[in-house]
């Protein structure tokens, strides 16, 4: 099964779930109102209802509430798992193999003698749906792109940075050009003109469509009109390009950005 299908396997499942429950509530509710002989039942059913609402206002809210948190973001194949598991678990970076993760992950990193919230965001381009509300939360962002395939990362990767940037966030960026040893790896400034020209591309596409994004949310227009984007004059992130390893590099960077947020 390929990842798409995997994906939508996991997506329906959810819709039907929810759908289950449901349709299950609103016959519960239903067979209740119709075996109340008398009208005393009633009241007692309107409580019910009024319950089970509030309960849901107060999950729904729950979010809100969520204490704030560095992002680890980057499309599939980065190096985002691995480097969450190093920071939150302490795991061997040239010993544990990850796949891509299809649903956030939430943990602690020690840095700077206190801890930090961390949360690995999939990068698949069909499970971004919560990033916006992600946002809210976010100290700091570690961003991570395969330097050795950055070519290949660029676009998706480019979609991600673009919501960030174009979200009105002001948090600061560490973006992370991992597997730099690599044979053929781009370098943090190579990097940084790649992404730098697929964000120009994407403004200018955003700039035709209008100021929504896909996930419903205002967009703030980057850069000056006539002139291509440009990180250190556009950007309302303040970002970092560094070059990175993610299996042998030590995680002292990444430790001191945490500890910075």
């Amino acid at each position: 099964m390929t990842l798409d299908a995997g994906i939508d396997v996991v997506a329906d499942a959810a819709v039907e779930g929810v759908a289950a429950a449901a349709e299950a509530a609103a016959e519960t509710v239903a067979e209740t109102v119709a075996s109340a002989e008398s009208s005393m039942l009633l009241p007692i059913v309107a409580a019910v209802i009024l319950l089970l609402l509030v309960v849901a206002f107060l999950l729904s809210r729950g979010g809100a509430r969520k204490p704030p948190a560095v992002l680890l973001l980057g499309p599939c194949g980065a190096g985002k798992t691995l480097l969450f598991h190093r920071l939150v678990d302490g795991a061997d970076g040239a010993a544990t193999e990850t796949v891509s993760s299809m649903l956030a992950s939430e943990g602690s990193a020690a840095c700077g003698g206190g801890a930090r919230a961390v949360v690995d965001f999939p990068g698949h381009h069909r499970l971004r749906g919560p990033l916006a509300g992600e946002l809210k939360r976010a100290a700091g962002i570690v961003f991570v792109l395969d330097a050795s395939m950055a070519t290949m990362q660029a676009k998706p990767a480019a979609e991600i940075l673009f919501q960030v940037l174009s979200s009105g966030a002001r948090t600061k960026i560490l973006f992370l050009c991992n597997k730099s040893d690599k044979v053929g790896a781009k370098s943090p400034a190579r990097v940084k003109l790649i992404m730098s020209g697929e964000i120009d591309t994407l403004r200018k596409t955003s700039s035709a469509i209008g100021a929504i994004g896909d996930d419903g949310e205002d967009r703030v227009v980057l850069g000056e009109t006539n002139k291509a984007f440009n990180f250190d004059a556009h950007s309302p992130c303040p970002t970092t390009f560094l070059p990175f390893s993610g299996k042998t590099e030590a995680l002292d960077p990444v430790v001191e950005f945490l500890a910075s947020c």
